[in-house]
């Protein structure tokens, strides 16, 4: 902690109705927002909205410049496929991550859901369960594709033309100390669907270790016309 010398230390103004003044240590509202503030001179420099600013702390006779740690905003990766069906949007929920894909298939992909696992305190994954509905229509045969036990889902290979034919998912390994993925992305296992030799592919990865899978989103209807992944913290 830097102080400057007495002759050039200026006393911050009391709050007005331009300043908050909240208990507490310095710290910052985001979806975090719930984190303890302790001091009883805690003056606010901007907006808590506004990440362009800083908070400015105030303690007697030493001022402190804090620079917060904004949350990674949710990753919506491209959506790859047709503009025919009806949006949908799948979430594993707070505190868990996509471990793996529970789908209805045959030559296409008729329907597509999320198998996810809690985040526990200590940073190692939970028991895996299903979660939310299927996405699309009845057809076609339940196929389920998963991580290995220490895995989450951080990438899709996307096989689509009119429709989506086919898709894999991509795993990385899980660091529950870092509560991050790390190494490179395993080969994905076999496809769920068709893999069609003349239809367009994408790979589509979530980009910061931080934010592995979170969800599904795409378009459906009686089969899957379109896909895409979502990424966000745990």
């Amino acid at each position: 902690m830097l102080q400057r010398p007495a002759s050039q230390t200026r006393a911050l103004p009391e709050p007005d109705a331009g300043m908050s003044l909240l208990p507490g240590r310095c710290g910052r509202g985001s979806r975090n927002a719930s984190r303890a503030l302790n001091s009883s001179h805690t003056h606010l420099a901007g907006s808590l909205d506004d990440p362009a600013h800083s908070m400015l702390c105030h303690v007697p006779n030493v001022a402190v410049l804090y620079v917060p740690q904004a949350d990674l905003h949710t990753q919506w990766l491209p959506v790859y496929g047709s503009s025919g069906g009806t949006a949908f949007a799948l979430d594993c929920g707070n505190g868990r991550v996509m471990t793996g894909v529970r789908t209805r298939a045959a030559r296409l992909v008729d329907a597509v859901g999320l198998i996810c696992r809690p985040v526990n305190a200590n940073g190692t994954l939970g028991s895996e369960t299903t979660v939310g509905p299927l996405a699309g229509g009845g057809g076609g045969s339940v196929e389920v594709r998963r991580c290995a036990a220490d895995a989450v889902v951080a990438g899709l290979d996307i096989r689509y033309g009119n429709v989506v034919d086919g898709f894999g998912i991509n795993c990385k390994s899980w660091k529950a100390s870092t509560r991050s993925v790390e190494g490179p992305p395993d080969g994905g296992g076999p496809h769920v669907g068709k893999v069609g030799m003349n239809r367009s592919r994408e790979v589509s990865r979530c980009e910061s270790i931080k934010q592995p899978a979170s969800g599904l989103r795409g378009r459906a209807a009686m089969l899957v016309d379109a896909i895409g992944l979502v990424c966000d913290e745990p």
